[in-house]
C-alpha cells in the first residue's frame, strides 16, 4: 500500500528544513533534528515514517560538507566572510597579515576578553608581532593591552617576549606544561625505561614536580634537602634530569 501524499509531505518538509538549517548553520546536526522533530506537529503516521536522526545523518552531513570550504594545505587561502564573523554577525576575525610569505598570523576575538591566535611558528619575532598587534587593535578599542597575569607553558621565545613587552605583568607558568616538561626532560635524557621501571627514580622525578606545590619561601630549601636524600648512586643516574631542572 502507498504512503499517504499528506504524510510524506510532512516528511519532506521537515528533512528540507534540517538540511537548509545544517548547511547555514554550525548547530550539531542531532540537535537540529529534536528541535525541528518538536517544532514540526506531525502526525502519528508522518511519526512513524520519520527516519530516525542516525539514518539522515550522513545525508544531512554530506549536504553541508558540500557547501564548506575546502580544507587548505597552504596557508595561501581566503577566509569566506561567514568563518570571519560570530553568528551574531560581529567581527570574530580581527588579523589577517602576512609576515613574510610564508608566515601568516590570524587573530580571532570578540569583545569579551578572549584571543585565538594562529601562529606560523614559535619565534620571537612571530610573538612580538602578535603582541604588538593587539596593543594597536586595543588602542582601536580604546582600551589598554596590559594584563597584571600571564600565564604561559615553558617556551623561552615566549617567555622572553612577554618580559620585554609586558615589564609591570606578573609572569606565571602553568604547572600543567612544568610536569609534562619534566616529564619530556625524563624521555630526552634517557630515563623512560628507568621511569617505568624503577619506583625510586619515579619517586625522586616525582617530588621534583611537586616543589610548585609547597610555599615559595621553602622551596629552595626543600630541594637541597630532597637532593641530600638521593643515594650517589641514583645521583649519577639522574644527573642530567638534575642540570636540567636546576
Amino acid at each position: 500500500s502507498h504512503l499517504p501524499e499528506n504524510e510524506k509531505i510532512e516528511v519532506r518538509e521537515v528533512r528540507e528544513k534540517l538540511k537548509q538549517r545544517a548547511i547555514n548553520e554550525t548547530t550539531p546536526i542531532p540537535r537540529i533534528y529534536d528541535e525541528e522533530c518538536a517544532k514540526a506537529m506531525l502526525s502519528t503516521t508522518a511519526i512513524a515514517i520519520l527516519p530516525s536522526e542516525r539514518e539522515m545523518n550522513s545525508g544531512i552531513n554530506k549536504a553541508r560538507r558540500a557547501i564548506a570550504p575546502i580544507i587548505p594545505t597552504t596557508q595561501l587561502f581566503d577566509i569566506p566572510e561567514s568563518y570571519s564573523k560570530t553568528l551574531n554577525k560581529n567581527e570574530f576575525l580581527i588579523t589577517d597579515k602576512t609576515v613574510t610569505r610564508c608566515q601568516r598570523i590570524l587573530l580571532f576575538s570578540t569583545t569579551s576578553p578572549c584571543v585565538f591566535g594562529l601562529l606560523p611558528n614559535r619565534q620571537k619575532n612571530t610573538y612580538h608581532f602578535m603582541f604588538q598587534e593587539l596593543k594597536a587593535i586595543a588602542v582601536q578599542m580604546k582600551m589598554n593591552f596590559s594584563p597584571k597575569l600571564i600565564m604561559s607553558d615553558f617556551e623561552v621565545g615566549l617567555l622572553s617576549v612577554v618580559a620585554l613587552e609586558f615589564v609591570t605583568t606578573t609572569s606565571l607558568s602553568c604547572y600543567f606544561h612544568f610536569t609534562q616538561a619534566i616529564y619530556r626532560a625524563n624521555q630526552r635524557v634517557g630515563l623512560s625505561t628507568a621511569y617505568n621501571n624503577d619506583d625510586d627514580i619515579k619517586k625522586y622525578c616525582r617530588q621534583l614536580m611537586a616543589l610548585p606545590l609547597i610555599p615559595e619561601a621553602i622551596i629552595e630549601d626543600t630541594y637541597d634537602k630532597l637532593i641530600a636524600t638521593i643515594p650517589s648512586t641514583l645521583k649519577e643516574t639522574l644527573k642530567d634530569l638534575l642540570q636540567y631542572f636546576q
